[in-house]
C-alpha cells in the first residue's frame, strides 16, 4: 500500500470522526435549508408545467406510442394505460437529480465547507498559517466556472453513455472532477496563497479526484431515493426531503475528507521546506564559520 493510499484512508477515516461531532452534523443543515428551499421554489413553479409537457410528449412520440402499444399487447392494459401519468414524473425527476446534486454540491463548498475548516484549523491543524486570501466570491467564482464546465462536459459525453461500462464509470469521473475542483479550492483558499493553492491542486490531482469519485458513489444513495420519492407518489416530498439531507450529509463527509488530506498534505508540504531552507541556511554560514581565526 502507497503512503498517498494511507493518506487518503486516514483522511477518510478523520472526516468520519469529524463528521460524527454534534456540531458538524448542524452545519450540514446550512447547505440541506438552501437546498431545500431553492428546489421547493422551482417544483412549486414548474413541477405541473415539467410533468405536462412530458406527458403531452409521450402521447404524441412514436417511443410512447410504442411502449404503450407494447404494454397493451403483453397484457398490462391498466398499466398501459396510466403509462404516461406515472411515466412523466419519474422522467422530470430523474432529468433534476444532475441538477440536484450540482446544486447540493455546490452550496455546500460555498457554506459549509469554510464553517468546517475553521472548525479544523482550531485544533489538529492550529499550526498551518493562513496566507490566503478567504474571499467568498472568489469561491462562488471557482464553484460556478466549475459547475459550466460540468454541465457541457455532461452534455457533451452523453451519447458516450450507451457504451458498455462507460454509461458507469463517465458519470462517476465527473462528479469527481466537480468535487475535486469546487471541495479542493475551497478547503485550501484560506490557508494557501494562489499561486500555491493552484499548484497543490496540480501536484495533488489524482489523488483529490479519488475523493470526489468516492463522494459521487456515496451520492448515490440520495439519488436512489429522490428517484424513489417520484415512484411513491404521495411520499415524495418526505423522500425528497431525506434524499436532500443525505446529499448534505454525503458532500460534507466529502468536504471534511479533502480538507483533513489537503490540509494536513499542505502542512508537510510546509514543514518539510523550513527544514530544507534551514539546512541550506547552515550550509552556506560553514565556510564563515570555518574562516574565523582560532582563539
Amino acid at each position: 500500500m502507497t503512503r498517498t493510499t494511507l493518506k487518503l484512508f486516514a483522511a477518510l477515516f478523520r472526516a468520519a470522526v469529524s463528521l460524527a461531532s454534534p456540531r458538524m452534523l448542524l452545519i450540514t443543515l446550512l447547505p440541506l435549508l438552501l437546498t431545500a428551499a431553492l428546489w421547493a421554489g422551482l417544483a412549486f413553479w414548474g413541477w405541473e408545467l415539467a410533468v405536462n409537457a412530458l406527458q403531452a410528449w409521450i402521447v404524441q412520440s412514436s417511443v410512447g406510442a410504442w411502449t404503450v402499444g407494447s404494454l397493451g399487447a403483453a397484457g398490462f392494459t391498466q398499466l398501459s394505460a396510466g403509462f404516461q401519468s406515472f411515466a412523466a414524473p419519474i422522467l422530470v425527476a430523474a432529468l433534476a437529480l444532475p441538477l440536484v446534486g450540482l446544486t447540493s454540491i455546490v452550496l455546500t463548498a460555498l457554506t459549509a465547507t469554510p464553517l468546517a475548516v475553521r472548525q479544523l484549523e482550531r485544533g489538529r491543524y492550529a499550526g498551518l498559517a493562513v496566507r490566503g486570501r478567504d474571499s467568498w466570491w472568489a469561491s462562488l467564482g471557482n464553484s460556478l466556472l466549475a459547475s459550466l464546465i460540468f454541465a457541457l462536459l455532461w452534455l457533451v459525453t452523453l451519447p458516450l453513455w450507451l457504451v458498455p461500462g462507460v454509461g458507469f464509470v463517465l458519470p462517476i469521473a465527473l462528479w469527481g472532477w466537480l468535487a475535486y475542483r469546487t471541495f479542493g479550492y475551497d478547503v485550501l483558499q484560506r490557508h494557501a496563497e494562489p499561486a500555491e493553492l493552484q499548484a497543490f491542486l496540480r501536484a495533488h490531482r489524482w489523488p483529490l479526484w479519488l475523493l470526489g469519485a468516492g463522494s459521487a458513489l456515496l451520492g448515490a444513495v440520495p439519488g436512489a431515493i429522490w428517484l424513489g420519492g417520484a415512484v411513491v407518489f404521495v411520499l415524495k416530498p418526505l423522500f425528497a426531503l431525506v434524499a436532500l439531507w443525505l446529499y448534505a450529509v454525503v458532500f460534507m463527509y466529502a468536504s471534511l475528507a479533502f480538507a483533513h488530506y489537503a490540509l494536513a498534505a499542505l502542512l508537510a508540504e510546509r514543514l518539510r521546506a523550513a527544514a530544507a531552507q534551514t539546512v541550506a541556511v547552515e550550509v552556506v554560514d560553514e565556510p564563515a564559520v570555518a574562516a574565523l581565526p582560532p582563539a
